[in-house]
């Protein structure tokens, strides 16, 4: 799952420029290098997030720190949580099998988590184009157009899958130290995957920048060593 440090390298300079959506994908092929690309896209983004969180706690250990700006005052918040208390699900389950069946005002719903193509329709057609991807809806055992459900309908399927899988939209809950505001903000495991990714990415290329001035080797050459051997080496020119 982590790779050599040239796999390291290059899984952060591919996703350091990408777009969220592009980003959790490579990241998940990494995770996953066995898998079918088009099986990826297919995973719901609960399930995407769970991986990376996994991947995350494996190679990070449990405890994830981030920052955010207070939406009222505009300070920083601060929040630290343990990766284990996200992870809600077990491994290995299938899209299927995170779909929820909803009975509302006499209509059922099916309702599944999105995943990566969903998402992407929705950037450009908004919800209702997410909500006609991802629902299907019957009345007196007639389909109905998901534009044709009442709100509340649709609304009661949609929040019933946020409780199914919190990591679905994943919103924490915070309190500004600063002015005592609530300030939730969305749970971005990609991001934070991805910043730890760079900071080791700068360790690497920091060790490749002195042991090249040091001893003229190449890139390729000073990655090909193992950890213990590069700080080795390491050691002696510092």
């Amino acid at each position: 799952m982590t790779g050599t440090p040239a796999d390291r390298l290059g899984l952060w300079e591919a996703v350091s420029g990408a777009g969220p959506l592009d980003r959790d994908l490579a990241l998940l092929r990494a995770a996953h290098p066995d898998a079918e690309p088009a099986a990826l896209r297919r995973i719901g983004v609960g399930r995407r997030d769970e991986a990376l969180l996994r991947w995350y706690l494996a190679v990070y250990g449990d405890r994830l720190d981030g920052a955010f700006d207070c939406t009222s005052c505009g300070e920083t918040v601060e929040i630290s949580l343990a990766v284990t208390d996200l992870i809600t699900t077990g491994a290995g389950a299938t899209p299927d099998d995170d779909a929820l069946t909803v009975e509302v005002d006499g209509y059922r719903l099916r309702v599944r988590p999105p995943d990566t193509d969903d998402l992407a329709a929705a950037r450009i057609g908004g919800r209702h184009t997410l909500a006609a991807r991802i629902v299907t809806a019957a009345g007196n055992g007639q389909p109905v157009a998901v534009t044709d459900l009442p709100a509340e309908a649709l609304d009661a399927a949609l929040r019933a899958l946020a409780e199914h899988d919190p990591l679905v939209d994943p919103t924490l809950a915070a309190t500004c130290p600063w002015c005592q505001a609530p300030c939730d903000t969305l749970l971005d495991a990609g991001a934070f995957l991805t910043a730890r990714l760079r900071i080791d990415a700068l360790r690497l290329l920091s060790d490749v920048d002195t042991l090249a001035r040091a001893y003229g080797w190449s890139e390729p050459d000073i990655l090909a060593l193992s950890d213990r051997r590069r700080e080795a080496y390491l050691e002696f020119v510092r």
